[in-house]
């Protein structure tokens, strides 16, 4: 056969080149390392960061939504790696063994970013109501201060049922609806103790309940307080006395008739806040069963940070 450097003189340029004159195709200097190379590319990819100025703005993200059936769906600039991933969906597909369902939300409250799965399924909201509707009845009775102090922090603090039930049956059932309306949702009424509502909802509430608790008056600081340690949070088993970390938050449970173990609320921590809802019909005690879920979201997080710091 033609030798090999027959061929290739024919179909190549006969201009020789000199050793020092091959172009250099390596990455410009510009952009450093492969690393560097790596970080711009993804900085390519990724959404621009929506800044959240306040809860409306916070709402309007969380409407805007895609829905997200059983897929783990990223929000805004939010970044998942594979072990992270691998961790919260191995907690996601244990509960699926056992025939149980769930919907969560992570947020961050500054830049927007986070992830959610299954935030459209409706679920027992169980005793975590108590801290929708009893900041609501506040915010709109400011009388229940002096008439009710006792039996909110039962309610809140110690989830007592009956505690609940006399304050909610000594002012407007409608009240509810108001604070829906505040988070967008008042087409749809709820003049009840205890409801249903999806891990979406949640999170819309508590977006309205953030706008409150973040407000300089002492009846926000008072809230705070309670609600930085309630009864069975699986918030303050998992957070509560680490660095630099404070929860408000406020969990439910049924084990019964309507199984159902649920925590909402938001997550301050050393490099930011973020909202938390989780959701599932399982039953069990949230500080005993939603642990494993609600530190792998925050592992999630963690890892988001050094990204979220050059937004």
């Amino acid at each position: 056969p033609e030798p090999v450097e027959d061929v290739l003189s024919r179909v190549l340029p006969t201009a020789e080149v000199a050793p020092g004159d091959v172009p250099d195709l390596s990455v410009p200097d510009i952009l450093g390392d492969e690393r560097e190379v790596d970080e711009a590319i993804l900085a390519l990819e990724r959404p621009i960061a929506i800044n959240i100025d306040d809860y409306e703005d916070a709402i309007s993200f969380i409407l805007d939504l895609p829905k997200s059936d059983h897929s783990l769906e990223l929000i805004g600039t939010f970044v998942l790696g594979e072990d992270e991933r691998e961790e919260i969906m191995a907690v996601v597909d244990k509960w699926d063994d056992a025939g149980r369902d769930c919907g969560f939300l992570l947020m961050d409250l500054e830049t927007g970013g986070g992830l959610y799965y299954n935030i459209d399924e409706v679920f027992f909201c169980a005793s975590s109501i108590k801290a929708i509707n009893l900041i609501a009845f506040a915010y709109y009775e400011p009388s229940i201060w002096s008439n009710y102090y006792s039996h909110m922090r039962a309610a809140l603090v110690n989830s007592d049922n009956d505690s609940y039930e006399l304050i909610f049956n000594a002012y407007s059932d409608n009240i509810p609806n108001l604070w829906r309306h505040r988070a967008h949702l008042g087409n749809q009424q709820y003049g009840r103790m205890y409801t249903y509502f999806s891990t979406r909802e949640f999170a819309l509430l508590w977006c309205v309940n953030w706008d409150y608790l973040t407000q300089d008056t002492e009846e926000a600081a008072t809230f705070k307080e309670w609600l930085s340690s309630t009864y069975r949070s699986s918030f303050a088993a998992e957070f509560n006395g680490r660095s630099g970390y404070t929860v408000c938050s406020k969990a439910g449970w049924n084990p019964f008739e309507y199984p159902t173990c649920v925590e909402g609320g938001y997550v301050t921590t050393p490099n930011g806040t973020y909202l938390l809802m989780v959701m599932t019909d399982r039953p069990g005690y949230p500080d005993q069963t939603l642990g494993p879920l609600v530190d792998a979201l925050d592992d999630a997080y963690r890892a988001y940070v050094p990204l979220k710091a050059r937004e």
